[in-house]
């Protein structure tokens, strides 16, 4: 994939991501390549992204295949999608991992063998700032002077909910510390004793995934902090 001489055109920057993602993770040792299709005729057809985690199921260490990024060119759809998946699913992994799978996918993804967990394919939303979020919510269904009119009200809302709960506010980072790899990694430990299976990162992956997050802009943006009076014991804040 090409990104051209403008190295600050879309098509670069989605070049040097997939290059950074797929080729330079570190993950490399497993041989779990991601997968292209390709014809004499139309060159590139499909994509299927491969990427190997290593987690821990109980006691054991495994190694795992995340599937993502999967596509196909229109005209060329049913057998170059169905021999991609075929293909990652018969890998070297202990387990095939993907989500936000659309109706398509995930029914190609049960007529090779795998299966949809339901409890887990479910979007949700736990509002810090339940008033503010209502609010936000009801814009552009409500008169805006009206919602203006509210936003006190809100803010008054969501900062005793926030007293009561003692989940900090904007206005109160006494408690609050910034987020790090190493927070991360002991995050990961106190996952790690009330769940079955779990990432099992070495430091050097976690600074990996933390310096990719840091590179999301808006609306993905990552902030993260460090919490060591949340309400549930030491937590993070995202």
């Amino acid at each position: 994939m090409s990104g051209g001489g403008d190295l600050d055109s879309p098509r670069a920057k989605l070049s040097a991501y997939f290059e950074e993602v797929f080729l330079k993770q570190p993950w490399q040792g497993f041989d779990l390549p991601s997968l292209v299709c390709a014809t004499g005729k139309d060159g590139v057809v499909g994509f299927l992204g491969v990427l190997p985690r290593k987690m821990r199921w109980q006691d054991r260490t495994i190694l795992v295949a995340v599937s993502t990024h999967f596509m196909v060119r229109p005209d060329h759809r049913g057998f170059a999608g169905v021999e991609l998946m075929r293909r990652m699913l018969s890998g070297t992994q202990d387990l095939s991992l993907t989500d936000t799978a659309n109706d398509i996918s995930r029914s190609m993804w049960e007529c090779l063998g795998g299966q949809t967990a339901l409890a887990y394919s479910l979007f949700w939303t736990r509002p810090l700032r339940p008033a503010a979020y209502f609010l936000q919510k009801m814009n552009g269904r409500v008169d805006s002077k009206l919602l203006r009119l509210c936003s006190p009200g809100a803010r008054f809302a969501d900062w005793t909910v926030s007293s009561l709960s003692r989940i900090p506010s904007d206005d109160d980072h006494s408690c609050l510390r910034p987020m790090d790899s190493e927070q991360l990694m002991q995050g990961q430990e106190m996952v790690a004793r009330s769940a079955q299976l779990v990432p099992d990162y070495d430091p050097e992956q976690m600074a990996w995934l933390v310096k990719m997050l840091a590179k999301k802009t808006d609306p993905c943006a990552l902030a993260g902090c460090h919490s060591s009076e949340y309400h549930f014991g030491r937590g993070c804040l995202f």
